[in-house]
């Protein structure tokens, strides 16, 4: 052909121009759709209440727009630098593309992260969790997750994260190290809330402390504050109770009574039946369990008087109501023993005077 009658434009000239115009209308195409199908989800779940459900179509529109128009931004850059020979441009352009898609389904997992645990805060009381812990979880997993994301992009632009991975490795251990104490009480709270040892509410005793009582008001990540009796709060280390005895008075199944009597050794031709009927009226008690150990008996003949044991459980019931159960029984034996005309004895001591006639004098 004649140079001279060639055509001005080849379609080699041309060819990506089109390629550009399919791309982006693509791209205008798949943003209506996504844009009509989040919209048609929003309608679908907006009757399900306070849940993530419902927030679906927030969580991924806009990542899922992002996205879409940086990749389509990035397709067009793409194609026009191969086309001029910017191969500088084509050396970096490609693997953003793909490190911008990975990036924005991330951002869509965080955002999920984020109103799963928005959705688990409100019902963090009936769960029987502090909103504090939720918070604490939530700003701990994003971190996590952000850390990985940032690896797999850097891996993405050919970036060796061997060293990095290294040096926050050392870095780690140092930080571990030097705040050993922390990561410990740390990690004993995650092992607080993950085993439920004792709840919000419940009543303790650490017999290393000691005999230490109160209730748990909080558990948190570092410390866990225990109210005692005198309406005092107290503040333990969480890494205490991965090492330490701990009794939670509030999961017991009864609570115990054990007392011994003493009546004097002139009662003792009465102390068969008294024994016998305290047995009687105590075990008929409603809130004495008979099923469980149940014993009142002689047991020695003590300094002072004889002395019979008594060792029963009643029903698990509050502190203040033990009390009162325990005040009724030690009455039912009162009764008792003043019925026969006995009585408890006490500590005595008779000292016998020897009289000898007095000396004549010589």
């Amino acid at each position: 052909m004649d140079p001279e009658k060639a055509p001005i434009f080849s379609p080699s000239d041309w060819m990506w121009l089109i390629e550009m115009a399919i791309g982006l209308v693509v791209i205008v195409l798949l943003s209506i759709v996504f844009k009509k199908a989040a919209t048609l989800i929003h309608k679908k779940t907006a009757h399900k209440g306070k849940g993530w459900k419902r927030t679906i179509d927030k969580i991924v529109h806009t990542p899922l727009q992002i996205a879409l128009w940086g990749f389509g931004i990035a397709y067009v850059i793409d194609i026009a630098s191969t086309h001029f020979g910017l191969e500088v441009v084509t050396k970096y352009i490609r693997p953003t593309k793909t490190a911008f898609v990975v990036a924005c389904f991330g951002w869509i997992i965080l955002r999920w992260i984020k109103e799963a645990f928005k959705h688990l805060a409100r019902k963090s009381e009936k769960l029987g969790i502090a909103p504090g812990t939720v918070y604490t979880m939530n700003k701990l997993v994003s971190f996590v997750f952000s850390i990985l994301m940032g690896l797999i992009i850097f891996q993405i632009f050919g970036m060796n994260i061997g060293p990095l991975l290294a040096i926050g490795g050392i870095g780690v251990a140092g930080l571990a190290y030097a705040g050993k104490d922390i990561f410990a009480n740390f990690f004993g709270g995650a092992m607080l809330h993950f085993t439920r040892t004792f709840s919000i509410g419940d009543e303790i005793v650490i017999p290393s402390k000691n005999n230490f009582e109160g209730e748990v008001r909080d558990i948190g990540w570092y410390t866990t504050m225990v109210e005692d009796y005198y309406r005092r709060p107290v503040y333990f280390p969480n890494a205490l109770f991965s090492h330490e005895q701990v009794i939670n008075e509030s999961r017991r199944s009864h609570r115990r009574i054990k007392e011994t009597f003493s009546i004097r050794y002139d009662d003792s031709p009465n102390l068969e039946k008294i024994i016998d009927e305290v047995k009687q009226k105590v075990g008929a008690h409603p809130d004495v369990d008979n099923t469980q150990s149940f014993s009142i008996t002689f047991s020695k003949f003590g300094d002072y008087g004889l002395d019979f044991f008594m060792y029963l459980l009643v029903h698990k019931m509050g502190y203040i109501k033990f009390l009162r159960v325990k005040q009724e029984i030690l009455f039912i034996v009162q009764d008792v023993v003043q019925k026969y005309g006995a009585e408890f004895c006490y500590p005595t001591t008779n000292v016998n005077l020897i009289q000898t006639p007095p000396t004549l004098p010589r």
